[in-house]
């Protein structure tokens, strides 16, 4: 078995940051468990809800990818909600 531990560090508007934790930490645990990665948040120590927030990604090289594909694939699907820009 493969026990080298990968890490990808990510950086993450604050704006998108709600999407990927979701409604009381559902979101991330749904993507642990689905890749197998651990993903942590920095905590938004500034207060400042959308400045950049780190995402560090840890576990096996294979479930490093995949929770980062699924965390892109969260930013691009809300970057193209119309709900950000002006109506």
């Amino acid at each position: 078995e493969d026990r080298d531990e990968a890490k990808k560090v990510m950086y993450v508007s604050g704006t998108f940051v709600g999407m990927i934790i979701g409604r009381g930490g559902e979101s991330i645990k749904a993507m642990s468990r689905e890749s197998g990665a651990r993903i942590e948040v920095s905590k938004d120590d500034l207060g400042d809800r959308d400045a950049d927030r780190t995402v560090t990604i840890l576990g096996t090289q294979d479930a490093v990818d995949k929770a980062s594909r699924m965390i892109e694939d969260i930013v691009s699907r809300s970057e193209e909600e119309p709900h950000f820009g002006p109506a």
